[in-house]
């Protein structure tokens, strides 16, 4: 060794430096604890919000395919009025006047008739 330089101390341990390194690692364990339970609430509010707005999207998605889905019908409607399809309640109006149209005209001949 150089001159002018201590050698190397070495340290016991006292019971006063075990209390001190106990509590040292007593706190760093409670500091870590509470870091963790903060990250951990951090991370169950941010799911939370993450579901509500999922959750929205998928009303809002909804609303927006329900209105699609009656536009569609709309447009089928409208295509199959232009392709001369007549829809259920014009096809049963259709039938009901040529019912009163033949009874009528039956009722006519009868009264002809007789």
């Amino acid at each position: 060794m150089a001159t002018g330089q201590n050698p190397p101390m070495v340290r016991n341990f006292t019971q006063s430096d075990g209390v001190a390194l106990r509590e040292y690692m007593e706190t760093r364990s409670d500091l870590e604890r509470c870091y963790l339970e903060a990250r951990f609430s951090a991370i169950k509010e941010a799911t939370e919000l993450a579901a509500k707005v999922l959750e929205e999207q998928r009303t809002g998605m909804n609303v927006r395919t329900e209105s699609l889905a009656r536009e569609i019908d709309e447009l089928k409607s409208f295509r199959d009025r232009l392709d001369g399809k007549a829809s259920q309640q014009s096809v049963t109006l259709a039938q009901l006047l040529g019912l009163g149209g033949l009874t009528l005209g039956i009722i006519g001949l009868l009264l002809d008739l007789f």
